[in-house]
This record gives structure tokens, C-alpha cells and sequence, in this order.
């Protein structure tokens, strides 16, 4: 059961439900599927895709929080040959639009509200009309290639199908015509677009392909020591690399159970881990640090939880003992991850000494995978102990970002080294730490942000002139965002006025915390130009951070 190398999502699920079948899979509240039950599953909903007209390379979005239809449709997708496009149920209509056209995509799967999330006005604010549509006949002019809607835990619209209709519409496909979809493509075929923040003004789709995520995803089980009777939870998105490409794989093809929470709430993932008695758990600093300081964390017996995968995205090490010590997470690891490598290309294992494990933000480097540290001036590899660019190579690695050759030519050199924007240091024989970002890009709520995205939609604002946005610690957030603002000559704009203005327009991790009104941005010269200094401008955030703490 070691070697899933070369195999497509549809030959991974026959492996797991030969081995698994009868194990739990998934629980979500009430409702509990075993392997083979999944595969029941994932297998009507392929045969349904199919019946909609659905064909080898076609995308598919998801736009879901994390229920089990959002496992179930990735299975579905991947073993069909056509391709999963991950949309972050945190997005707005501004996001979604971008998402949806970059990846062209022709189906769409969501509901139709969450909680407070109304997903289906954030698409009608992309397609005004399109409630009063009927299924078959859509026309968005602002996203042309949508032709399907597939609505889940919803109500019925005449836009699109139930979940319920979508299975049944596929019953009669014999299954002689799905075997020969799950047989018509091979392992390094694509299977994702995940888009990702770099250092364009828009995030990028990285292609993902069948072989790029299960045997790592596996191998991060393994450093996990993940075994059938674990039980994980899955509290993070499932739509980030981190979820799609490693924690849900990661426990599946080890035989595990996933216990899926919607989104992070103190209490009731304290109470999870209770009820389903949680042996592992993924998550980052500020959901840890919530569950140490609250005042209810003792009413709830945790004692089962003991393994994890930690991301410190903004805090001290100090947090990692607290999660080894206080909440008993005895062999938690930290590990560093990017959508174009998978969520854990450098990790340390469950068994690594603990001082290993508090201090070392990366880890070991994941079977398949090289790495070097390269200075980002000349491009020579350094030697261990001198920081540079974490540079990476290995069947991880993504093959291209979609319909954008220039920026996959500019992410590798001449020697085929990806070069991932991040610091770090070669501390030991293939063990290296992570120092620092390259890039301005920085993580709000485990998000990718990046400023210049946020630059330019502030700017569209009438009143504002120039924005320069820039990361900054967060005790809720891990990071967010501060941005400086020179107002139109004349004009009046309030901190409240460009808050109701992000509303609903871009995800609300991307929203800053901070607005900073001044004259004039820092500036320095180039060939082209003035250009905003973001190092003077991380100075005066950094001054701006010391003087509210002083207020």
C-alpha cells in the first residue's frame, strides 16, 4: 500500500476500498460513510457529470464550505478525466468572476447559502438574471463559458439541478462507460486548478496533475504516522492546497476517518474532538491559539487528540510548545507548503525530538522532492547555514500555470529549479528551515494575499489616488493587511466608507485592518518611474503597530 506513484484518482479509490471498504470514510453531524459508500457515491456523481456532457478536460468548479459533497465531487471530477477548479467559499463576486473566467470554467457546484454566505447573490451579482434563468440555456455574459449549475443542500432553482437530479440523471450510463472515462487518462494528466497568489496583481491557476498530489500526499501521512484508526479533522478549507492536496488524500489513502467542521469555532471543534474522539489535527496558529486560551477548553475531554500539522504563520515558537504541552498535541509538527509544491514539501515527522519539531518552520525534504538554497542575486547555490531562496525540483512540483506561459517560464531557471519566493536556510543534511518571505506576499487567516491585488481594487475606489498595502502580525488573523492611502487632491474618504466598500466585493480576509491616511507614499526612483518604497513602507507600518500599542 506504499506506492502511488503513477496512479490516477480512479485507481487510487479501487486501492483504498480494497483495502478500507468497510472503514469509516467521512463524517459529517449525523450523517457517516464508509469507503465503500463513498466510492458509491463519487462514482453516481461521475456517471452524472457524464450525462450533463461533462468531457475529459472540462472544468468544474466547486464553491462549497467543507461538506461531504465537496470530497465527493473532487473524487467524482478526477476519475472522469476532467478538472476540479477549487473556489474559496470565503470569495465575493469580484473573486469569483476572476476565478471563473481564468479557468473557463463550464460547471459550477455550490449552495445556495451557508450561515450568513448567500453563494448564489455572489453569483448573481457576477450574472444579474441568472435566477430567472432556466437550466440548459444559461447566458452570463460576464462569464461566458458557464453552462451548468449544480446546487447543493439547497433549494430548487430553475437555473440549475439538485444534487439529488445530478445522481439521478447518471443512472443510465452503463458502467461499461465510466470504466472506460476512469481508463482514458493517465496520472499526469490534470486533475486541479488551484489558484494562487504571486507576484503578479492576480493570484495564478497552478496545474496540478494526478501524480503531483497522491504518492506525496501519502508520504505526508507517513511523516504524520497516520493509521486506519485515526481520525482526522478536517477544520481548514478544504479548497486550499492544503486541503484538496494533502489533508484529504492524506488521510484517505491511509485508510483514516475525516470528520469534517464547516468552519473554525473555538467550542464546537473543541467538542468534536471530544464526541469523535480527534486523534489528528491540521490547523493553523490563530485556531490553535484560540482552543489554548478558552475559558471552556476544560469542560471538553481532548485527551485523544495527540498528532497534527501546524502552520505558524505569524506567531513565536513559543505557540508550538503550547500546543505540545498544553493541548497535549505530543507529536504536532510544523511543516511549509505553497500551492505549487502541495501544502507540505518540507516537514519534520511525528518522531523528530521535540525541540526539532518547535523550532523548525519546514522540515525534512519530502521523498521525490530536491532542494537547494539559491541566492536570489546571482542564482549560486549557497552552502548550509547561509540564507537564500528556497529553490525546489521533483514530481510535486507544478508542470505550468494555466494559460500563462511567461509567468511559468519566469517561476523556473535555466537549471529547471522552481524558485519559490521564500527564505530559508539548509540546517542539517537535506533539512532546511524557513526564514522569511522574498516575496510581499503574506497569509491572512492561512490565505495567500497578495498586495498588489488589494493595491489595485483600493485604488479603483474614486477617492483614493494611491495604495500601497503591506503585511503586518495579527493576534486574529496571523497577518493582514495595512494600507497607506493618498486621497484624491479635495476629496474626503473615511476608514468606514473604504470598509463598506470591500464588503462583498473581495474576501473578507483580504480586507485590511489597518487604513492609513497620509500625503504622500514613500517613494523611490526607477528606469520607468517613481515606485512606491515597500521597504520605508514596512518601516512606517511597523512604527504605526508600536504607536497604537501605546495609545
Amino acid at each position: 500500500m506504499n506506492d502511488w506513484r503513477s496512479l490516477t484518482f480512479a485507481q487510487a479509490l479501487e486501492k483504498m476500498v480494497s483495502s478500507y471498504g468497510n472503514n469509516e470514510a467521512l463524517v459529517y453531524h449525523n450523517e457517516r460513510l464508509t469507503y465503500l459508500e463513498f466510492k458509491k457515491k463519487a462514482d453516481r456523481l461521475s456517471k452524472g457529470l457524464i450525462a450533463l456532457g461533462i468531457k475529459e478536460g472540462d472544468r468544474v468548479a466547486v464553491f462549497l464550505p467543507n461538506f461531504p459533497e465537496w470530497i465527493i465531487a473532487q473524487w467524482a471530477i478526477a476519475q472522469i478525466g476532467s478538472v476540479l477548479v477549487s473556489i474559496n467559499p470565503r470569495h465575493r463576486a469580484h473573486d469569483v468572476e476572476y476565478v471563473m473566467n481564468n479557468a473557463e470554467v463550464g460547471t459550477l457546484i455550490l449552495a445556495d447559502q451557508f450561515k450568513k454566505v448567500n453563494f448564489l447573490n455572489i453569483l448573481e451579482q457576477c450574472c444579474p438574471d441568472i435566477k430567472q434563468m432556466n437550466r440548459g440555456n444559461l447566458k452570463c455574459p460576464k462569464i461566458p463559458s458557464l453552462q451548468s449549475i449544480i446546487f447543493v443542500r439547497s433549494q430548487d432553482y430553475p437555473c440549475g439541478y439538485s444534487w439529488e437530479e445530478i445522481m439521478k440523471k447518471g443512472d443510465p450510463i452503463p458502467d461499461g462507460e465510466l470504466e472506460r472515462r476512469k481508463e482514458s487518462h493517465r496520472a499526469d494528466d490534470r486533475v486541479y486548478l488551484l489558484f494562487t497568489s504571486g507576484t503578479t496583481s492576480y493570484p495564478k491557476a497552478a496545474v496540478r496533475t494526478h501524480d503531483n498530489i497522491l504518492q506525496h500526499a501519502f508520504d505526508v501521512g507517513t511523516y504524520q504516522n497516520t493509521q486506519p484508526q485515526d481520525r482526522v479533522l478536517a477544520v481548514i478549507p478544504l479548497c486550499g492546497a492544503w486541503g484538496v492536496s494533502t489533508l484529504i488524500p492524506a488521510t484517505l489513502l491511509h485508510g483514516a476517518c475525516l470528520v469534517l467542521q464547516e468552519d473554525f469555532d473555538t467550542e464546537e471543534t473543541l467538542r468534536l474532538i471530544q464526541d469523535e474522539r480527534i486523534t489528528l489535527m491540521h490547523g493553523v496558529d490563530v485556531m490553535f491559539r484560540a482552543m489554548i486560551d478558552s475559558p471552556v477548553r476544560h469542560k471538553y475531554d481532548i485527551s485523544s487528540l495527540k498528532k497534527g500539522g501546524v502552520a505558524l504563520f505569524s506567531s513565536s515558537t513559543d505557540l508550538m510548545k503550547e500546543i505540545i504541552h498544553d493541548l497535549g498535541m505530543a507529536h504536532a509538527a510544523q511543516a511549509l507548503g505553497m500551492t505549487e509544491l502541495n501544502a507540505c514539501w518540507l516537514m519534520s515527522k511525528w518522531s523528530d525530538p521535540e525541540e526539532m519539531r518547535i523550532n523548525t518552520i519546514g522540515g525534512w525534504v519530502m521523498p521525490g522532492l530536491q532542494c537547494v538554497v539559491k541566492d536570489p542575486l546571482t542564482g549560486q547555490v549557497l552552502p548550509p547555514g547561509q540564507i537564500g531562496e528556497l529553490c525546489a525540483k521533483g514530481f510535486t512540483v507544478l508542470r505550468e500555470y494555466y494559460r500563462s506561459p511567461e509567468e511559468t517560464k519566469k517561476a523556473f531557471d535555466s537549471e529547471g529549479w522552481f524558485h519559490t519566493g521564500d527564505l530559508g536556510v539548509c540546517d542539517g543534511e537535506n533539512h532546511y528551515c524557513f526564514k522569511g518571505r522574498l516575496k510581499e506576499m503574506y497569509k491572512s487567516q492561512g490565505f495567500n494575499v497578495t498586495p498588489r491585488e488589494i493595491e489595485e481594487f483600493l485604488q479603483a475606489h474614486p477617492k483614493i489616488q494611491t495604495v500601497g498595502v503591506v503585511g503586518v502580525p495579527h493576534p486574529e488573523t496571523g497577518e493582514t493587511g495595512m494600507a497607506f492611502i493618498e486621497r484624491v487632491p479635495g476629496a474626503t474618504v473615511s476608514e468606514q466608507e473604504i470598509l463598506e466598500y470591500c464588503k462583498g466585493k473581495i474576501a473578507s480576509y483580504k480586507i485590511p485592518k489597518f487604513f492609513i491616511f497620509v500625503d504622500r507614499l514613500p517613494c523611490v526612483q526607477g528606469p520607468h518611474g517613481d515606485k512606491i518604497s515597500k521597504p520605508q513602507l514596512a518601516e512606517l507600518a511597523r512604527q504605526e503597530l508600536g504607536r497604537q500599542k501605546r495609545v
